[in-house]
């Protein structure tokens, strides 16, 4: 195995990063039997638009297993809310932690220990928390 490599993923990454959600709602459905990821949601073309949109906003990040994408993992700082929109996280729970919204392993790709390994949950210029969610 290649060391893993975390970079920022680009518009230009869009088909790896729906290649690898593809591939992993396929494993879920063969090496699982569910039917977790069955549909796109809310459907292919909103799926795909989201996934773009997360690549242009700087959200979505690739791990690579030298020259193959292994996994893709969206981070923002956006607060998650409920089916009201109101805020999941109490009042006094709020603070400024990194989200995650989207992780995926491919198949093929030992998954133990890659998000520890790629991501530290160290805060950077951009990023002036420490805390993931």
């Amino acid at each position: 195995m290649h060391a893993l490599a975390l970079r920022l993923g680009l518009p230009e990454n869009l088909a790896e990063v729906s290649g690898l959600v593809r591939d992993a709602a396929a494993w879920l459905r063969t090496s699982k039997n569910t039917d977790r990821w069955a549909k796109p949601w809310p459907d292919r073309i909103r799926q795909r638009q989201r996934i773009y949109d997360d690549l242009l906003r700087g959200r979505a990040w690739l791990v690579s297993d030298g020259a193959t994408a292994a996994a893709t993992i969206t981070v923002d700082t956006d607060e998650p809310l409920d089916l009201n929109d109101q805020p999941v996280w109490p009042e006094h729970d709020r603070h400024r932690p990194l989200y995650i919204r989207r992780r995926v392993v491919a198949g093929n790709t030992p998954a133990t220990d890659w998000a520890p390994r790629c991501w530290t949950g160290r805060p950077t210029s951009r990023q002036e928390t420490t805390e993931l969610r």
